[in-house]
């Protein structure tokens, strides 16, 4: 018995072979050269992610490293001021500053009858009148906006009579011997005090406790700036993938743009109904 006498015979065959060989075609059931129902996809590209990570854990370390500095500091301006102390509290240092001291009271007071002869001269009168004009004339220029010329003006003027008034003193005082020989033993007190003071700053790398404290402000300083140079390296890296990421994101957009997708037909038939 042929096909078309088992169609005849059995009908139902012929429409289960249709069925095979239209679903079996690689064009789909309507034969349009591709699945309406498919969706067509635009072209992808990689787009690598931002991880801000290391960034943050650098800045953590900074954070950390300075606070660490800052308590270095703290504890070595301890140390230095408990030893500073100890030496002020020295017999030399107190005899230095006693003998200072007598020998500026002593400079004071062959001082002042000279200055009061000075301050009472016509030169000096007339130059400290001036400068008073000039403060006056100043303050009220600056507090009304006056011209930054006229300020510049005046400000000069004013230093120019109190450096005169400041001379007619030194002249004054110079000319007397007395004075003279007074302001000698001060300078001489002084440069020993100097002398004690340059000691003691020479001795503190002496001090065991003085250089712990000196390493541990170093090391510290030092692992804060080996932090910040970790940081800036997260820094760097951090906006070179930021910039990929941007520069990838962007070129995606713009196959988007030029190959959008196109969704199944059902969808579009589903959309139009929904619309409906």
């Amino acid at each position: 018995m042929n096909l078309l006498n088992r169609g005849r015979r059995f009908p139902f065959v012929i429409a289960i072979l249709a069925g095979l060989v239209i679903t079996s075609s690689p064009w789909g059931a309507r034969g349009a050269g591709y699945n309406r129902n498919e969706k067509t996809k635009s072209p992808s590209v990689d787009v690598p992610p931002v991880d801000s990570t290391a960034t943050a854990q650098a800045k953590q370390s900074v954070n950390a490293a300075r606070d660490a500095v800052k308590k270095a500091e703290d504890d070595l301006a301890a140390v230095t001021n408990k030893l500073r102390s100890d030496f002020n509290a020295s017999p030399d240092m107190t005899a230095a500053t006693a003998e200072f001291k007598a020998a500026q009271g002593t400079y004071d007071k062959a001082s002042k009858p000279i200055l009061d002869k000075v301050h009472d001269g016509d030169e000096y009168k007339a130059a400290s009148a001036a400068h008073e004009q000039d403060e006056t004339k100043l303050t009220d220029l600056r507090a009304n906006s006056g011209s930054a010329d006229a300020i510049s003006e005046l400000a000069m003027d004013a230093m120019t009579q109190a450096s005169t008034m400041t001379k007619l003193e030194s002249y004054g005082l110079e000319a007397d011997p007395e004075v003279a020989a007074a302001k000698g033993k001060m300078l001489q007190a002084g440069a020993k005090i100097a002398k004690l003071q340059a000691a003691f700053n020479a001795s503190l790398t002496q001090n065991a406790e003085w250089a712990s404290a000196k390493k541990a402000l170093d090391d510290a300083r030092q692992n804060l700036e080996t932090a910040s140079a970790a940081l800036r390296d997260a820094n760097n890296k951090q906006a070179a993938a930021q910039a990929a990421h941007n520069a990838a994101l962007a070129q995606q957009q713009k196959l988007n743009q030029e190959h959008p997708a196109t969704p199944p037909a059902n969808q579009n038939n589903q959309n139009a109904a929904n619309n409906n």
